[in-house]
């Protein structure tokens, strides 16, 4: 390494382990910061700032950079591996928990947990090494490194430093075990955002493995427990962002393949999305516009697959069409109530274009509700009135969702309506 570069290398780890003074920073709106950790693939919430202090420790607010770093691949200063597995046991049908590289991966991740938060990250990303490996993972190495780590994460999720909480559920999401399901399902309910944004994208990205090849360690049931486990968090969820991830993670059980061991989890999974966002925007509609553009997208392109669709019953595509009508309601409260810039009016009319979408494609009892395709584009050109006309013709009394086969009660899309 050149000069300039250790001592650049230098610094990150000072800022990074508050050597320095006290940076001052001026009063801000809470973030949520993501940073893409390109070993996984995974967006993962890496700290929140919530009206912070005008002079706050540089090693607190510097989480976010050190995190992001690391992602990248820069490494502290003296920091060395200490887990490497070999392939033989990484593929191997039979592996215990007391192997010697399980026990020293273990080992150091609970010496790092003890130590700053520069070991954490070096900590995570040599942990997640064996699980994302060119050698695919057996079921059997899943479970013996579950049993390992698991302790561990636990631990440290709980604990209350929130950095180590975060790292903790990013390897718990790579598991693809029960016992980081599990995990992931419980600090859900965690108080801080970031954990609880941590923990769906964790469990996201176990059902993304899910459609992966490989044998399986999670059976149907135990995706369908994760599902319902989001389900219910949606319901109550108070932060928009942690909303999203929420969402986000359903939306990756909705793309899981139809296989002899998970015939129906895809369209299962396709369901509750349709009936708990949809539920959520008609009872509490706080911040929720991104997940429904999310939601709808995901719909979509389960409608459009072909072949590859999931398996949808009547009962999903219901839900589906209640989906769409409470999208098209949200709209039509927002109008009601005054867009107030041409940022919003373009998101409004991008949500009922999609809401449009999903109503062309799905089908209750042979009849589909096939819009006129204009309300999202009457709505992008400032037709107000207008498009609260065409939008009382799909949710109104006599309207196309409020009769049969339908029959959505009227008063569901009630809301905002002149």
């Amino acid at each position: 390494m050149s000069r300039a570069g250790e001592r650049s290398g230098r610094q990150l780890a000072d800022l990074c382990s508050a050597r320095r003074k006290p940076v001052r920073f001026s009063p801000r709106p809470r973030v949520i910061q993501r940073v893409s950790a390109s070993a996984m693939g995974l967006s993962v919430i890496v700290h929140t700032f919530k009206n912070s202090p005008r002079s706050v420790a540089p090693r607190k607010r510097a989480i976010g950079l050190c995190v992001a770093m690391s992602a990248l691949g820069t490494l502290a200063p003296g920091v060395h591996a200490q887990c490497t597995v070999p392939d033989s046991t990484i593929t191997a049908l039979q592996v215990d928990a007391s192997d010697a590289s399980i026990r020293s991966c273990a080992q150091m991740l609970q010496a790092a947990f003890a130590k700053d938060d520069r070991a954490v990250e070096q900590a995570r990303k040599q942990v997640l090494g064996p699980l994302t490996s060119s050698s695919t993972p057996s079921v059997s190495f899943r479970l013996a490194y579950d049993s390992a780590l698991l302790p561990i994460l636990r631990a440290a999720a709980a604990g209350e430093n929130e950095h180590s909480a975060i790292n903790a559920l990013v390897i718990a999401g790579e598991l693809g075990t029960v016992g980081g399901i599990n995990l992931l399902t419980q600090m859900l309910a965690d108080p801080r955002p970031a954990v609880r944004m941590a923990a769906a994208a964790g469990l996201g990205r176990t059902m993304a493995l899910m459609g992966e090849k490989g044998t399986k360690a999670p059976v149907e049931r135990d995706i369908a427990g994760a599902v319902s486990s989001l389900n219910k968090r949606i319901a109550s969820e108070t932060d928009p962002m942690v909303l999203l991830g929420l969402v986000s993670a359903m939306c990756e059980g909705t793309n899981i393949p139809a296989t002899d061991d998970m015939p129906a989890i895809a369209g299962d999974t396709l369901a509750s999305l349709a009936m708990s966002v949809g539920d959520r925007a008609s009872l509490n509609s706080d911040g929720v516009e991104l997940s429904m553009m999310r939601a709808a997208q995901a719909m979509i392109s389960a409608l459009t697959k072909g072949r590859d669709k999931p398996r949808m019953d009547r009962e999903t595509n219901v839900f589906m069409a209640r989906f769409a009508g409470d999208a098209l309601a949200l709209a039509r409260k927002r109008v009601v109530a005054g867009l107030k810039s041409d940022a919003e009016r373009a998101m409004y009319a991008d949500l009922v274009k999609r809401a449009e979408n999903i109503l062309s494609l799905v089908s209750v009892d042979g009849s589909k509700p096939a819009p006129d395709q204009s309300l999202g584009e009457s709505l992008a050109q400032g037709n107000d009135k207008d498009f609260q006309a065409r939008v009382e013709l799909m949710i109104g009394s006599g309207g196309v969702l409020t009769k049969s086969p339908f029959n959505f009660p009227v008063s569901r899309f009630a809301a905002g309506a002149k």
